[in-house]
Formats: structure tokens, C-alpha cells, sequence
């Protein structure tokens, strides 16, 4: 095991325990992120005014406010692990999967800010544009590509 990089098997190309890592660090201050955005969210509620009838409309207008912001931070975050992984692979199935679910995290963020059928329609169309860039990246991979030793 290599003390540089615990938990990783020793045989991984160094790039790729630096990419294993960066996302590891990008994982942990993701989850500080959503754990302070979680307090605050908590906070400003617990200060609102709490009529029975303004209950529900305030209700709704924090947790729109956190998913909406909370999105935000997954598509940078989407990103930056997209970035990350061009600095180990310029192979063209995987950096068009990474790439097909940014635009998935893209249109979920895009369906918060319509109403009606249109922000349901986004949803969907997020979900199966996702599913169908795994979907090609898996056909892709079983495809046997000839030597181009031209």
C-alpha cells in the first residue's frame, strides 16, 4: 500500500490516485458545504414567522431556496470533478458521460426556476438524458475499435 495514498491498490497509475484523491477532498468539503447550508436553512426558518396560515407558503419558500442553491453547488461541483478527469483521460466515451451528467444536473437545476408541467417535463428530461448517456457509454465500451496503425 502506498503511504502517499492509503487505501488505493498500489498498481494505480499516480494520476489516477491524484484524481481518486482531489475527488475524495471534493467529497468531504461537499458534504461540510451541505451541512452548513442544511443549519442556516434551519436557522432562517426557525425566525420566521410561524402563523399557522403562513406555515406552508414559508415552508416552501426555504426549501426552494436550499435545493435551488444546493443544485448550484452539485453542477460546479460537477464540474470540477469533469476538470479533474481530463487531467487523466482524454478517452471520449467516459469525458461524454462525465460531461452528459453535468447537463442532467443542469436541467434539474433548470426545472426550479418554471412552474407546472414544464418544471416536471425538465425532471424527466434530465433523468432519461442521463440514463441514455450511460446507456451509449456502456454500448460504446463493448464496441472493438480496430488498431489504427496508420
Amino acid at each position: 500500500m502506498d503511504k502517499n495514498y492509503p487505501g488505493l491498490p498500489p498498481g494505480l497509475p499516480k494520476s489516477k490516485k491524484r484524481y481518486v484523491t482531489a475527488k475524495k477532498v471534493l467529497a468531504l468539503l461537499l458534504t461540510i458545504l451541505f451541512v452548513v447550508m442544511v443549519l442556516l436553512n434551519i436557522v432562517e426558518w426557525l425566525f420566521m414567522d410561524h402563523s399557522l396560515l403562513g406555515f406552508f407558503g414559508q415552508t416552501k419558500t426555504v426549501t426552494e431556496a436550499f435545493f435551488s442553491d444546493f443544485f448550484m453547488v452539485l453542477i460546479l461541483t460537477d464540474l470540477l470533478v469533469l476538470l479533474f478527469s481530463f487531467a487523466i483521460t482524454d478517452d471520449f466515451p467516459k469525458v461524454m458521460r462525465n460531461s452528459g451528467f453535468v447537463v442532467s444536473t443542469t436541467l434539474i437545476k433548470l426545472s426550479f426556476s418554471v412552474e407546472g408541467i414544464a418544471s416536471h417535463l425538465l425532471v424527466v428530461m434530465a433523468v432519461l438524458f442521463g440514463t441514455l448517456m450511460l446507456r451509449l457509454y456502456k454500448m460504446y465500451r463493448r464496441i472493438e475499435l480496430p488498431d489504427d496503425n496508420i
